[in-house]
């Protein structure tokens, strides 16, 4: 294989059991083998990982306070893997690196080229980077909604997004009489609101203004006091008064006796004046404070009335405004939300009708692509040695949703003859792990394929069936199997062991690591894998099988 995408490197640090391990991997058929128990699963678990699934505290390791997984992978210029790192800000490379690291609380950091970036987003723009089947990934072909996913990827997407726009755009529609007719469930709260209506404008609150009212009241109470003295003072200048024009008077008549009296004479009727002056001005403020006096009773009742409202309803002067405000719009809603119901009741069923379309557009794909893609799996099943087995799709109408309205299921028989049945139901598990290599196989995605014990509990015959699908998938793209079957790992043009090491007398070392093996070491690996030990007998059919499938010998 040459060019495309393949994962070059992996390095997993703390994860699991695994305590350090770095796997240079080639771009055709890697085998990952081991004993049970090493965590060999835990190598396609990192790799989900470290393209944004959730990091779990439980993988963290003993042996450091932090799991790391580092990736680096070749992917061409034009990869559309690029657009979308693009609007998370990383810049397009010829090796593209991750890395992914978390702590036992779950929090954690994922870099895309050294740059941190959202892990929900880094897990979209990398979807479909590389194909990940975990070794439970073949039970989940019963679970609703999964062959509708699977059959979707060979229809047009401009159909799919027309469905979801269209429930997208009625769901809003849903939403919004949802509210309208909570709004009409309050009708029995409209004598209230009116009542709060009528006592509120008729306050007609002024915060600004009202602030000030006890202010004024206080200076009004203040007046009382103010009054009586004004009145004395009033009374003290019109006798001053008096007494001066008594005096002029007298100063007057002796002026023609004694005219150098004339200067008092002056004197005192500028005094006069001046008296006239404070009779005035004393005067005034008296009035001001009768005029406040006057109103003070009528202040002190409207703060009253705020005081019982501002009670009443729990909340401050602008507080009142606002519910006043608020009141009158949920009385004119009510008032109109008949209407605006009848309205929206119109508008809801035009969009259900255009989503129905919308749906039947994409159901007539689906049948059409349901026939040309099950006649590709089915063709895909002779070579992993399910020669007479039937696959087809079954597609049933089901409720109106942001999908459609099918409902999609696998149907299979193993044996000519019999009637497909749902595929859950009748495939054995190592014919549901052959079905899920058929559809990897017709999906014909280019990039890494990643295998969890796929060939699990496959006799010897379908075994070397698969094996052999596996290496010819090699030689297009980069294939990396975890594997229990000797038939497969002998195959494979880059062969590791996962090797489980045990604590040393210093309490150091202790967890698992992968080594890749070759020559001697991989004869011993397919001869514990044929007879659970490597005995003589089992080293010469290990070197057979390896010869015989091109894996090659002991050197």
């Amino acid at each position: 294989m040459s060019g495309g995408t393949w994962i070059r490197e992996l390095a997993i640090e703390n994860f699991g059991i695994i305590r350090s391990a770095q796997v240079e991997l080639t771009p055709g058929f890697n085998a990952v083998t081991g004993e049970s128990g090493a965590g060999k699963s835990l190598l396609v678990s990192a790799l989900d990982t470290a393209f944004g699934s959730r990091a779990q505290a439980d993988t963290v390791g003993p042996w450091a306070p932090r799991a790391r997984v580092r990736l680096a992978v070749e992917v061409l210029p034009d990869d559309p893997v690029w657009t979308a790192l693009a609007n998370l800000g990383v810049a397009a490379d010829d090796v593209l690196l991750i890395q992914r690291e978390w702590g036992r609380d779950g929090k954690g950091v994922l870099r895309v080229q050294g740059q941190a970036v959202p892990v929900g987003q880094a897990r979209a723009a990398l979807a479909g980077l590389v194909d990940l089947s975990g070794q439970h990934e073949h039970q989940r072909l019963g679970e609703p909604g999964y062959a509708r996913i699977w059959l979707d990827e060979w229809v047009d997407a401009a159909l799919k997004q027309c469905v979801a726009d269209a429930w997208a755009e009625r769901a809003v529609l849903m939403r919004d009489r949802e509210a309208l007719a909570a709004l009409r469930g309050q009708e029995a709260s409209r004598r209230e609101w009116q009542d709060d209506v009528a006592t509120l404008s008729a306050l007609a609150i002024d915060p600004a203004a009202d602030a000030r009212l006890a202010e004024r009241v206080a200076r009004a109470r203040a007046g009382v006091q103010l009054a009586g003295a004004y009145q004395g003072a009033l009374d003290e200048v019109e006798r001053a008064g008096a007494a001066l024009a008594a005096a002029e008077r007298l100063v007057s008549g002796a002026v023609e006796l004694d005219p150098p009296a004339g200067s008092a004479l002056e004197l005192l009727r500028d005094a006069q004046a001046t008296v006239g002056e404070v009779r005035h001005e004393v005067y005034q403020r008296a009035a001001d404070v009768d005029q406040d006096a006057g109103e003070a009773a009528a202040w002190v009742e409207r703060l009253d009335r705020l005081a019982r409202a501002r009670r009443r309803y729990d909340t401050d002067l602008e507080g009142l405004v606002r519910l006043l405000a608020e009141r009158q719009e949920q009385l004119a809603a009510l008032d109109e939300v008949e209407f605006r119901l009848s309205r929206l009741d119109e508008r809801i069923e035009a969009a259900t009708a255009q989503c129905q379309a919308a749906a039947a557009r994409l159901s007539a794909a689906r049948q059409a692509q349901a026939a040309d893609a099950a006649a590709a799996v089915s063709a895909a099943l002779p070579d992993l040695d399910l020669p007479g087995a039937v696959f087809e799709f079954a597609i049933q109408p089901g409720p109106l949703s942001a999908n459609g309205t099918d409902v999609v299921a696998w149907r299979f028989s193993a044996n000519p003859g019999q009637d497909p049945r749902p595929l859950h139901r009748v495939a054995s598990g190592g014919e549901r792990a052959r079905v899920l290599l058929a559809l990897n196989l017709v999906k014909g995605t280019a990039g890494p394929l990643v295998f969890d014990e796929l060939d699990q509990g496959l006799g010897g015959h379908a075994a070397a069936r698969v094996a052999g699908v596996l290496e010819e998938l090699g030689h297009r793209q980069q294939v990396v199997v975890v594997s229990h079957q000797a038939l497969v790992a002998a195959r494979a043009d880059c062969h590791w062991r996962i090797v489980k090491r045990d604590v040393d007398v210093d309490g150091d070392g202790g967890g698992s690591t992968l080594v890749r093996i070759a020559g001697r070491d991989r004869v011993d690996e397919i001869a514990r894998m044929l007879s659970g030990s490597a005995t003589d007998v089992a080293r010469r059919h290990a070197e057979d099988l390896l010869a015989l499938t091109g894996g090659g010998t002991a050197d």
